[in-house]
């Protein structure tokens, strides 16, 4: 399924340190940029998702509408001292003719 400006979108995080997939609790922080939008896993946006074995960002409506067509995202990570960023990645969003939150 297509994701559209206005629709709920989860984003699982499925990255990898050092070749090992990221597992609960091994990260101090963890912060993605999605366009404008900023998420924290200190600051609650980013959960961990136990059937998924994966920390996952819910964007609601009201920031998706924010997001453009070709939106870029990137993720940093930190663990004690030290911070690892992904490159920056372009999701691709559809339009859509509601500009409401319903």
């Amino acid at each position: 399924m297509s994701k559209n400006r206005g629709d709920t979108i989860d984003v699982s995080l499925a990255y990898t340190i050092d070749g090992e997939p990221i597992t609960e609790g091994q990260c101090d922080e963890i912060e993605v940029y999605i366009g404008e939008n900023r998420y924290t896993l200190t600051g609650g946006d980013i959960v961990w998702d136990s059937a998924q074995a994966k920390y996952t960002i819910f964007v609601d409506q009201e920031d998706s509408f924010k997001l453009t067509q070709k939106t870029e995202y990137q993720v940093r990570f930190k663990l004690g001292a030290k911070v690892i960023s992904s490159n920056i990645k372009y999701m691709p969003i559809g339009k859509t003719l509601s500009n409401e939150v319903i």
